[in-house]
């Protein structure tokens, strides 16, 4: 997510006598029903605050049905998870109803400079659609900043993080694919039991997080060497990690892991415990990771 990013698509109705307005919140509750319908409610920010928006007890509504609305969700998911402030614009019709037109995530500093006229302020510079922090090259990261349990041929850990899912490039920021521009680990079994492989970041600092997203191509997607079991892991000196989140993962070529709440640490890790029905491999294209702010 960066600064003032702007989405906006026409996934609003074209009915007649809409008006147009804003609204800057948080989101309150967030829900995604059956039919493939995204529902939300905000805070009222002031006591005297009116938003005439209703449609079944929720203020704002728009259909995932599209590649923008998919992008509005997962920020929307990761903007809830940090409490962030979002800038809802929508269309307001006679009945009430706002369908969301954009969503901006408002500037963190009017003249674009954080006080004392440091522009970093502490935060990590943020890359491509998202706003990933752990692209190589960016925020003092080198491919020794990236290890894993082990690695298949040439697809070592830094290839997960050079901004490529496989052959295609997929963050504007980056320069060069690193082999083939994919972790890929064998499937390995010690004892009978299953060795968990994981893949790790060390920032070199603390930084505060507040997600992920982990990008497999679609061929790979196809073989179900995917992720499914992950769990998500942190630590200060690399040595003691601590559990944070675990998700179970679709096979899908995108997936969000949002955390429950915003972590600070050096290293994260990835640790998988499945993938989705390959017997031989697991492969992750891209890791990225996001910053609180």
């Amino acid at each position: 997510m960066k600064n003032a990013i702007l989405i906006s698509s026409l996934l609003a109705s074209p009915l007649l006598n809409a008006d147009t307005a804003s609204y800057k919140s948080v989101i309150n509750e967030l829900q995604l029903n059956a039919s493939g319908d995204v529902n939300l409610s905000v805070l009222m920010m002031e006591e005297d605050d009116e938003l005439l928006c209703d449609k079944n007890g929720f203020h704002f509504s728009f259909s995932l049905d599209s590649n923008t609305a998919e992008k509005w969700y997962d920020t929307l998911i990761l903007a809830r998870t940090g409490n962030s402030l979002v800038d809802f614009h929508y269309k307001r019709y006679e009945n009430n109803h706002c369908s969301l037109t954009a969503i901006t995530l408002p500037k963190l500093f009017e003249d674009g400079q954080a006080p004392g006229g440091d522009p970093s302020a502490g935060l990590l510079k943020e890359t491509g659609s998202y706003g990933n922090v752990a692209l190589v090259g960016t925020n003092g990261l080198s491919e020794a900043s990236y290890t894993a349990s082990a690695f298949y041929g040439q697809d070592a850990a830094a290839a997960a993080f050079d901004g490529y899912v496989y052959n295609v490039k997929t963050n504007v920021d980056t320069d060069e694919k690193i082999g083939r521009g994919i972790w890929l680990v064998k499937r390995e079994y010690e004892n009978r039991q299953f060795t968990k492989p994981w893949l790790q970041v060390d920032f070199g600092k603390e930084v505060s997080l507040i997600g992920t997203r982990l990008f497999v191509n679609a061929k790979s997607v196809e073989l179900g060497r995917s992720p499914r079991n992950v769990n998500i892991l942190y630590s200060n000196d690399g040595e003691d990690f601590v559990h944070l989140e675990s998700f179970v993962l679709g096979a899908e070529e995108i997936t969000v892991t949002p955390f429950s709440g915003v972590v600070t640490g050096r290293f994260f890790r990835l640790e998988i415990e499945s993938n989705n029905g390959d017997g031989n491999f697991i492969e992750v294209d891209e890791w990225e990771l996001y910053q609180n702010k």
